[in-house]
C-alpha cells in the first residue's frame, strides 16, 4: 500500500472512533444527539482530509458500526443515518477536490454536502415509511431534517470549515513525488499539488502550508517522517539560505534521474516529441568543477564589505566563506579585495540607490594552464588605489596573469558592462578544450565546466557525423569553442557570434590552433543566418548553442531556408530547446537523437543535446 493511502487508512481510522465515541457527549439522550448530529462532524472531515471514497467508507459504517457495538442508534434508524452520512462524506471530499482551494468553495462544497445528505435521508425514510404502510410528508422531513436539527447544522457551518483550513495549514503529510527544476519537491494531498523546497523524491513530510493558489500550493518543510533513500547529508553550512545549489541534500546518482526525467518531459509536453533521452551523462567533477564566479559585493551589518550569494528569488547577499563548486582558491581572491576595500574605505555597490563603486568580483581560470584572471566590475571608470589592488592580488596568488576593470555604470542588475580595462598582464587568459588553446576575455562565452565541456562536445561531434567534405555553420559561436572543435573534420567553417570581443577571440583562437578553414562574423544570429541564406551559403550541418531564451524566430526561418541535411542543437534549457524542436518538426524535419549532460552538478541546470535530421522528402529552403 501507498505511504498516502496509508496516510489516508490511519485519519480514516481516526475519524470512525471519534463518530463512534462523540455521541457520548450528548448523553446518549435520542433527542439531543437528533439536534446536535455529532457523528455528522468526523464523517465531513473525513471527507475533505481523505477524499470522497474515504468518506463515504466511513459515513456508510459508522452508525451501524455503533449499534452493534453499543445498541445506539437503533434499527433501523442507524441505517437511515448510514445512507445519509455516506453521502456527506463522499460529497465532502468530492466537491472539495473539485473546487479551487479557496475558503468560499470551501463553504460551498460543505453546505452542498449537508443538503445532499439531508435529501438522500429524506429519501430513504419516504421508501421505508411507504414500505410500512404509512405517509412521510415535507413537513415530517423539514421537521426531523432542518427545524429538529438547526444546531447541528449551525454547529458544522461553524466548526468544519475551521478545522479543514487549520489542519490543511498546520501540518500536512505528503510524499515528493518529483522535484522541480527550482528545487522544490512536488507532493499530492488529495489531488492537490505542493510545492516544498529542500525534499527529496519519495521523503514523507510534514509540511506546513503557506500560500495555496487554485491548483497549487507552496509549503514549508517542518519535519522528514520518512526519509527517502536519495537523501544525505547536505556538505555546505549555507546550503538553505544560498540560491546557488539545490541538491546537496540528495545523491549523485539521483540526482541524474531527476535531470533526466525533466529533459525527457520537456520534449514530451512542450515539444509534443515522441523521444526518449537515450543517456544522461555525468560531469566528470561533482564539486570544484567551476572555472568561473560572477560574485556579488555588499556589506554586512557592521558597514565592512562582504562577499556571498544571492539569497533564492532575492538579491540580498548570503556571506560565504566558500562554495563547493569552484576552485578552493577562489575565497582567497575575495578576501584579499575585500580587506582592501576596507582598507581604502572602497565602499560597495548599493542597487537602489545607485551608489557606491565595486559591484561584483568576476574570477577566471584556465585549468589546462592554470592562468587566473580577476576582473573587478564597478560603478565607475577608474579604480581608486588600483596599485595596491595588483600587489595585494599578485602577493595573494602567483598564477594571476589578468587584472581587468569593467565599468558597468548602468542602473539595474546585469553583472557586466560592456567596457574592460586592463590594470595588469593580458586582457585575456588561455586554456585548452578539446585539444585546442583558446582565448578568453571577460565577456567571452567559455564553458564554466571545463571538463563537462569536453564531455558536451564530443557528444555535439558525434551527432554531427563530419565526414571532412560538409561546410558547417556555428549560430551562437562565442569565442568559437564547438565549432573550432569540429573544424579539422569539415571542409569550412562559418561562426556567427553578436559580442565583438568574443568574435576577435574567435579569430584569434583559429589563427593560433592553425585552423585555416575558419571565418567568424560578428552579427545577430538571425540576421548573420538570413544573410548566409541570402548569399547562397548552404551549410550541410548546422551547430546552434542559443542561449537560455532559445533560438528566436529569425534563426529558426534562417536555419529552415539554408536546409541543412542536419542541425546538431545544443541546449542549457530544455524546456526551450523542446520548443524550437518541434518547430523543426513542423518543417520537414525529424528529432532524432536526444541527450543529456550534466554540466552543472548539484544546481538545478542540465544541458541536453539534440539531433536534428532533414526529412528525405522535404521541400523546405530547396527553392
Amino acid at each position: 500500500m501507498k505511504k498516502n493511502n496509508i496516510r489516508k487508512l490511519v485519519v480514516a481510522a481516526m475519524m470512525l472512533a471519534i463518530a463512534l465515541l462523540l455521541p457520548y457527549l450528548t448523553g446518549q439522550i435520542p433527542e439531543i444527539g437528533s439536534m446536535l448530529c455529532p457523528m455528522h462532524l468526523p464523517v465531513l472531515l473525513c471527507g475533505f482530509l481523505c477524499g470522497p471514497w474515504w468518506g463515504l467508507a466511513v459515513g456508510a459504517v459508522a452508525a451501524p458500526l455503533r449499534f452493534v457495538l453499543l445498541g445506539m442508534p437503533k434499527a433501523p434508524t442507524c441505517f437511515f443515518m448510514a445512507a445519509e452520512m455516506a453521502v456527506y462524506g463522499f460529497l465532502a471530499g468530492f466537491l472539495y477536490k473539485l473546487f479551487p482551494k479557496k475558503i468560499p468553495f470551501l463553504y460551498a462544497s460543505l453546505l452542498l454536502a449537508m443538503i445532499g445528505g439531508r435529501l438522500v435521508y429524506g429519501a430513504v425514510q419516504w421508501i421505508a415509511v411507504g414500505i410500512g404502510g404509512g405517509t412521510y410528508t415535507l413537513n415530517a422531513f423539514l421537521a426531523s431534517a432542518v427545524i429538529g436539527s438547526w444546531p447541528g447544522i449551525l454547529l458544522q457551518i461553524i466548526l468544519i470549515p475551521v478545522l479543514v483550513i487549520a489542519l490543511k495549514r498546520a501540518k500536512i503529510l505528503s510524499e515528493a513525488l518529483s522535484l522541480t527544476p527550482e528545487g522544490a519537491g512536488v507532493g499530492k494531498y488529495d489531488g492537490y499539488v505542493i510545492f516544498v523546497p529542500k525534499t527529496a523524491v519519495g521523503d514523507v513530510i510534514s509540511a506546513r502550508i503557506l500560500k495555496t493558489l487554485s491548483s497549487h500550493g507552496y509549503g514549508k518543510c517542518e519535519a522528514v517522517l520518512t526519509a527517502s533513500s536519495d537523501r544525505c547529508e547536505p556538505d555546505c553550512a549555507v546550503f538553505s539560505k544560498c540560491g546557488g545549489c539545490l541538491f546537496r541534500h540528495i545523491r549523485y546518482d539521483a540526482e541524474l534521474k531527476i535531470k533526466k526525467r525533466w529533459v525527457e518531459e520537456n520534449f514530451k509536453r512542450i515539444g509534443k516529441l515522441a523521444i526518449s533521452c537515450d543517456a544522461i551523462l555525468s560531469s566528470p567533477a561533482k564539486d570544484g568543477y567551476r572555472n568561473k564566479a560572477q560574485i556579488p559585493c555588499g556589506k554586512n551589518e557592521n558597514g565592512v564589505p562582504m562577499f556571498g550569494f544571492y539569497a533564492p528569488h532575492s538579491h540580498r547577499i548570503v556571506p560565504c566563506a566558500s562554495c563547493g563548486l569552484q576552485p578552493p582558491f577562489y575565497p582567497a581572491i575575495l578576501r584579499c579585495v575585500s580587506a582592501w576595500m576596507e582598507r581604502f574605505r572602497i565602499a560597495p555597490y548599493e542597487e537602489e540607490a545607485h551608489a557606491g563603486i565595486v559591484r561584483h568580483v568576476f574570477i577566471r581560470d584556465g585549468r589546462s594552464s592554470g592562468e587566473v584572471m580577476v576582473c573587478i566590475v564597478a560603478n565607475a571608470d577608474v579604480l581608486p588605489h588600483t596599485e595596491e589592488l595588483i600587489r595585494a592580488l599578485l602577493s595573494e596568488n602567483e598564477n594571476i596573469t589578468s587584472i581587468v576593470l569593467n565599468v558597468n555604470k548602468k542602473p539595474g542588475n546585469e553583472i557586466l558592462g560592456r567596457r574592460c580595462v586592463t590594470l595588469y598582464g593580458k586582457a585575456a587568459i588561455t586554456d585548452t578544450l578539446c585539444g585546442l588553446v583558446f582565448d578568453i576575455s571577460p565577456l567571452s562565452f567559455y564553458q564554466v565546466n571545463h571538463d563537462g565541456a569536453e564531455v558536451l562536445y564530443n557528444t555535439a561531434q558525434e551527432f554531427a557525423a563530419l565526414t571532412g567534405k560538409e561546410i558547417l555553420l556555428d549560430l551562437y559561436c562565442g569565442v568559437g569553442t564547438i565549432g573550432l572543435s569540429m573544424a579539422k573534420k569539415a571542409a569550412r567553417l562559418v561562426g556567427v557570434e553578436v559580442i565583438p570581443a568574443a568574435v576577435e577571440n574567435a579569430r584569434r583562437n583559429a589563427e593560433r590552433n592553425g585552423i585555416q578553414n575558419a571565418e567568424f562574423i560578428c552579427a545577430d544570429a538571425g540576421e548573420a543566418a538570413q544573410q548566409l541564406a541570402s548569399a547562397g551559403i548552404h551549410p550541410d550541418v548546422i551547430v546552434v548553442d542559443p542561449p537560455r531564451g532559445g533560438c528566436d524566430g529569425k534563426v529558426l526561418d534562417a536555419i529552415l531556408q539554408m536546409a541543412p541535411e542536419r542541425i546538431v542543437m545544443v541546449s542549457c534549457n530544455s524546456a526551450t530547446a523542446a520548443r524550437d524542436c518541434a518547430y523543426l518538426a513542423e518543417h520537414g524535419y525529424t528529432v532524432s537523437k536526444l541527450r543529456a549532460i550534466d554540466m552543472f552538478p548539484r544546481t538545478g541546470h542540465v544541458e541536453c543535446v539534440v539531433l536534428i535530421i532533414k526529412n528525405m522528402d522535404s521541400t523546405q529552403g530547396a527553392e
